[in-house]
């Protein structure tokens, strides 16, 4: 096969995740197409060198075109209303386009089940069922809560408060860095053989608001406690992202889950698969704090 010809797609590749696979991806010398909807903004994040596709999932059209010489397909796409049935438009479309293998991006465990749990993981949960009902080789990956974007914000402000404020409290988390979850996602798509799923990814260790504020400090240099984050504090600062209504219930649901302990416990499948330590919480804390200045 000519190693011009782009043999990856991937859906989702201008996000935070999608972008550390695409790089994975390359620096692992695999041809590599983006399908998006923006391919302006596409081309100046990802830069010239990368293969893009214009369209959507809901264009029939421009997702066959997508698909076209393509071996594997990395599925991601943001949270919404229509995550569930674009997903599975896209599995079809693969499916006719004779695309060999799928490797899809889910929401975690703890949100999928049981049923109900959350309203993104039961769309999740939607797509995994097509998913192992389609005859190509296929994989779900459940990763843990992010340390990028559940833990890195909350540290930054720390420093700059000396207050931790945590919509889980002291209630351990077992977080989980966005580039283990990308590493094991272009693994699984250049691997001979699939690990078989779901694959629950998560860090080395949970640990609590007590533990993580004292990181905070050390990173600091001044003195920070935790707090619990009120979720009137939470969705304020989420409305001020610009994160829908629809979505902020729905992470709510997530923070009380949190709370509860649903993302404290640890599985060792990362290390497994990538072959070392996942990253430790530790780590990052003291590279997001070091990036503050």
């Amino acid at each position: 096969m000519p190693a011009s010809r782009p043999t990856i797609l991937v859906t989702g590749g201008t996000g935070r995740l999608g972008r550390l696979i695409v790089a994975d991806l390359i620096g692992q010398g695999a041809a590599v197409r983006v399908l998006t909807a923006r391919p302006a903004e596409a081309r100046a994040l990802l830069g010239t060198a990368i293969d893009l596709a214009e369209g959507r999932f809901e264009d029939a059209d421009a997702l066959a075109a997508s698909l076209a010489g393509i071996e594997a397909l990395l599925l991601l796409s943001p949270v919404s209303d229509t995550l569930a049935s674009g997903q599975t438009a896209a599995i079809a479309a693969a499916e006719r386009a004779g695309v060999r293998r799928i490797v899809k991006i889910s929401g975690s465990t703890w949100t999928i089940d049981p049923p109900g749990a959350t309203r993104s993981g039961d769309a999740h949960a939607a797509v995994e069922t097509r998913l192992r009902a389609s005859p190509l080789e296929t994989v779900a990956l459940r990763p843990n809560a992010w340390m990028q974007t559940s833990l890195g914000p909350a540290l930054v402000r720390a420093a700059a408060t000396g207050s931790l404020a945590l919509p889980q409290g002291d209630t351990p988390v077992a977080f989980i860095d966005a580039r283990d979850i990308a590493a094991v996602a272009m693994r699984q798509l250049l691997a001979e053989t699939i690990a078989p799923g779901p694959l629950v990814l998560t860090g080395p260790r949970a640990v609590t608001g007590t533990e993580l504020a004292r990181l905070a400090a050390q990173g600091s240099s001044r003195p920070v406690q935790w707090a619990k984050l009120a979720w009137a504090d939470q969705e304020a600062q989420l409305a001020a992202a610009g994160v829908p209504q629809s979505h902020r219930a729905n992470i709510q649901r997530f923070a009380m889950l949190m709370a509860d302990g649903a993302a404290a416990p640890v599985t060792a499948t990362g290390a497994q698969i990538l072959g070392r330590p996942a990253r430790d919480v530790a780590a990052f804390a003291a590279e997001t704090l070091a990036a503050t200045g």
